[in-house]
């Protein structure tokens, strides 16, 4: 089910290409992007797609709950923001589903590479892990470094947010900040 999640991720990002941006910095303003089961800073020159279900094809499993791209380049899906949601099945933490993922979602690639990953604190104090990687799905398309995260909201809710940036971009940490301010509005 997890490598679903992230697969249907980064499908998305894909979809998302017509949209896509590559500015070389995340606009220095964010503001809050509040949804009814969290909220999640964003840059203020990003447009938020609230209106998946007509916009995007929805995925076999889970939810689209944002889709936020830049407006500064239009090549392939770079610069693009996703949120996907799904139930869990089992009780389990942001940082552990998030380890997770990936030690699944790995062999899935044409192209893999870890470039770091990093522990954080979410605004309200719990703990998670963003992972930062480049991979490629498949020939066709090009190697694009993403920066992802996941959060569980309890009980019973998983978000994985990913962010797709091109591979030149050196520079990540302002993505990094941005999921930290990933907060839930449904607790134990």
């Amino acid at each position: 089910m997890y490598v679903k999640i992230f697969f249907l991720c980064l499908c998305f990002i894909s979809l998302t290409g017509c949209f896509g941006g590559n500015d070389s910095t995340v606009s220095t303003g964010l503001e809050w992007y509040q949804w009814d089961k969290f909220s999640l800073q964003v840059p203020a020159s990003w447009t938020v797609f609230t209106d998946q279900e007509s916009l995007f094809p929805q995925p076999s499993r889970g939810e689209i709950e944002l889709v936020s791209v830049s407006e500064n380049e239009k090549f392939w899906w770079q610069r693009n923001l996703v949120v996907l949601s799904d139930t869990l099945e089992q009780v389990t933490t942001s940082t552990d589903f998030s380890i997770l993922e990936q030690v699944q979602s790995r062999s899935q690639y044409e192209f893999y590479r870890e470039l770091e990953n990093v522990w954080i604190d979410f605004n309200d104090g719990e703990q998670g892990k963003v992972y930062v990687f480049e991979a490629r799905y498949n020939r066709d398309t090009p190697i694009l470094k993403y920066i992802q995260v996941a959060r569980v909201c309890y009980p019973d809710t998983v978000y994985v947010a990913t962010i797709s940036v091109p591979t030149e971009l050196k520079k990540h940490t302002q993505y990094i900040d941005m999921f930290k301010t990933f907060t839930c509005k449904q607790e134990w």
